[in-house]
């Protein structure tokens, strides 16, 4: 029996949980698994784009900001190699990550752009605000950067691309036209060779790859009319645009499986749910349709542990079910797996159902609730891949867990604002952390004190910490929440105290106290203290 993973309404545990969120929190829009071993990139409703080296990094770096979407194109592996990111003035900047620590802005356009559609290595594709659908690519020779870019098609609404240089274009009007782009070797595209019109009213398109004959790629495309109907297009097979299902409202409730037979010839089923719940199957080998379920509302395919898919599907009712391999006939007698199920999603070892709004995750075996309030549950795509999950929760706070089983989650510090010290106008860079003690950003007494220009002494009789500064003195006794100015008693909020050998204080007072102005911003990216004569 599998173990299974409920995601239950709650509205009683969302308040509890909410007591421990940071008033300095940004919230998180979304976040990728980018490397097997962990990586992880983070974009922020602010528009910070952060990477990690793990879920659990405390210093996570910022790559960008402004940001408001970000594609990227995963390897054969499931890794990510390069990504291109959107800001919010219609700039795309191109990023490289074949390492963490040699993750690096490499370029930075300004192309009015509005939708990015495509990302590999040195080029991307883009639709910008007038609508024209534009090939990118840049090339760095002899220590400078080269830019090329390529008008492909105008009054394009999206697109996606094909084999080799060819794409299926969806223009503003609805109207779906496949063009195929002229790419001499070593050269960036440089000609539209045809344009052939397809079909009209369409809404969206998908492509499914698979290994065409001589194993080189291929794809099946699903084509969704603003109708509901559905059509498919095989790119290997020379066979007219065919509609295969209607009344289906969204492309995420359409799978395909490709069956070879004769060495690399090949047939497809596409399994998908229409409007109404009916769960169907269409076979491109005898061009048949089998209607198998009525009570169907979302279907998915998942990979067990021996690479075999097996088929699940969540029903009208709110049932999970398991309903055999895929590629087999659906069971008669489906194996009820979960009840009050909205949808599902799949990590390393687990099955996890979810449902609708302020839901939480609960361990069956343990019937303990395990997180509370989660929008997004977010598993790692990559090959050979940790059991690791993050989760946005609907305040935008960023959760992870190592694993869904024995791993209790945490809230990561990708969404936390970094504060950041400058003095003189200059950043300061301490050799000991900033703490935070009862919501007070807490520093290390000597070290600011010595940037400062303050010479630091420490009464070991009497447990203080003092500073001493253009004829002023300043000591902060530990554990109390007083201090004194020239022998003078003041008071505090809060109390200074000692971690990991060094006293800790909370810089502003020590810093009036010394004659210095001491200044606080709060800004989309940081968190800012500046302290100056």
């Amino acid at each position: 029996m599998k173990k299974i993973i409920v995601l239950l309404f709650s509205i009683l545990m969302v308040a509890s949980f909410s007591m421990i969120v940071s008033a300095d929190n940004i919230p998180v829009k979304d976040a990728w698994f980018i490397h097997y071993d962990g990586d992880v990139l983070v974009l922020c409703e602010n528009g910070n784009l952060y990477i990690g080296e793990s879920i659990s990094d405390d210093t996570p770096t910022l790559l960008l900001n402004g940001i408001i979407d970000v594609i990227i194109e995963r390897d054969v592996y499931g890794n990510v190699e390069h990504c291109a990111a959107l800001d919010e003035k219609g700039n795309i900047s191109l990023i490289e990550i074949n390492d963490y620590k040699k993750t690096k802005v490499y370029r930075t356009i300004d192309v009015n752009a509005s939708k990015l559609l495509y990302t590999d290595s040195n080029n991307c594709i883009f639709i910008n605000d007038y609508n024209e659908l534009i090939y990118y690519e840049c090339e760095y020779m002899y220590g400078n950067y080269y830019d090329y870019f390529f008008e492909i098609t105008d009054d394009a609404e999206t697109a996606i691309k094909g084999l080799w240089c060819d794409m299926y274009v969806i223009k503003t009007n609805g109207d779906l036209y496949k063009l195929a782009l002229d790419r001499p070797a070593a050269e960036p595209i440089d000609t539209v060779e045809s344009e052939d019109y397809i079909l009209s009213n369409v809404s969206n398109i998908a492509n499914f790859k698979y290994s065409g004959r001589g194993a080189g790629t291929e794809f099946i495309y699903m084509i969704l009319k603003n109708n509901g109907d559905l059509y498919l297009v095989d790119s290997e097979k020379n066979e007219p645009i065919e509609r295969i299902g209607k009344n289906i409202p969204t492309l995420d409730n359409v799978k395909v499986k490709v069956h070879y037979y004769s060495g690399q010839n090949h047939y497809c089923e596409v399994e998908y749910v229409d409007l109404y719940g009916g769960f169907y199957i269409y076979n491109s080998a005898n061009k048949q349709i089998t209607n198998y379920y009525s009570d169907a509302k979302a279907l998915y395919h998942f990979e067990n542990s021996r690479a075999k898919l097996e088929r699940y599907i969540v029903s009208t009712d709110n049932k999970a079910y398991y309903c055999g391999y895929v590629g087999s006939t659906p069971l008669s007698e489906r194996q009820e797996l979960a009840t009050n199920v909205e949808g599902l999603f799949t990590g390393t070892k687990d099955i996890v159902a979810y449902s609708g709004n302020g839901k939480n995750i609960r361990l069956l075996d343990e019937n303990e609730i395990y997180l509370t309030d989660v929008k997004t549950v977010i598993e790692n795509e990559c090959l050979n891949k940790l059991s690791n999950y993050m989760f946005i929760k609907t305040n935008g706070e960023l959760w992870a867990t190592q694993s869904m089983y024995g791993g209790e989650p945490f809230l990561t510090k990708f969404s936390e604002k970094p504060t950041k010290l400058y003095i003189y106008g200059f950043e300061t860079y301490l050799v000991s952390e900033i703490q935070i003690k009862n919501d007070r950003s807490m520093y290390p007494f000597r070290e600011c004190l010595e940037e400062l220009g303050a010479t630091v002494l420490w009464d070991s009789v009497n447990r203080c910490a003092i500073g001493e500064h253009n004829g002023i003195t300043v000591e902060f006794p530990i554990d109390k929440n007083y201090y004194y100015i020239n022998g003078e008693i003041h008071y505090m909020d809060t109390t200074s105290y000692i971690s990991n050998g060094r006293t800790y204080i909370p810089i502003r007072f020590a810093a009036e106290a010394l004659g210095f102005t001491v200044e606080w911003e709060s800004t989309s990216v940081e968190n800012k203290i500046s302290i100056f004569e």
